[in-house]
């Protein structure tokens, strides 16, 4: 069950995402890195947290908040199937509710398990050739509780200054694909 607080801190974690994605401070990899960690830590039920920057198709930079889940990014690019790939795709938020019962992507789902995420919820932002893509993991079915506004709107704010930053890195400043960030 989400938090009866959940509209407030989704506004503050909008707030502060929008904040930090729109500095004039760090580049992309190390701002994707600082939002993984702001959203792990302060969305209700999320554990953990992962965001990539994608640029004509491809990864351009990748951010995790724990090994395992750029180890889970991995394996979803690999086998071409999985939550970011579907909400890529159709342009929408992708949820899990359980990750034991997902039928959509069985090889996916066995790794997310082994990796101890039991739902998820995946946040897009098409803008042109760039997307970027926001995916928060909970340890308990049901968690996180995310499919709620003002955390769609988060996508909107991240994608939308991630997109501004990618248009202002220098090709060195671009981690390559499957590198991570903290």
């Amino acid at each position: 069950m989400a938090s009866p607080d959940l509209p407030r801190e989704a506004a503050e974690l909008l707030h502060s995402a929008s904040e930090l994605l729109s500095s004039a401070g760090p580049p992309a990899p190390e701002t994707l890195g600082q939002l993984v960690r702001l959203a792990a830590s302060e969305v209700p039920g999320c554990s953990g947290a992962s965001a990539t920057l994608w640029q004509d198709g491809e990864p351009a930079v990748f951010a995790a908040s724990h090994p395992d889940l750029a180890e889970l990014a991995t394996i979803e690019r690999s086998a071409g199937c999985g939550p970011v790939t579907e909400a890529r795709a159709a342009g929408k938020l992708v949820c899990t509710q359980d990750t034991l019962h997902e039928d959509r992507w069985p090889g996916y789902a066995a790794a997310a398990l082994s990796r101890g995420v039991r739902s998820s919820v995946t946040l897009v932002h098409h803008s042109g050739p760039v997307v970027v893509t926001l995916s928060l993991f909970g340890a308990r079915p049901g968690q996180p509780g995310l499919a709620d506004q003002p955390l769609a709107r988060l996508a909107g704010v991240f994608g939308g200054a991630a997109r501004g930053r990618a248009a202002r890195l220098r090709p060195a400043e671009v981690p390559p694909p499957g590198a991570t960030g903290n």
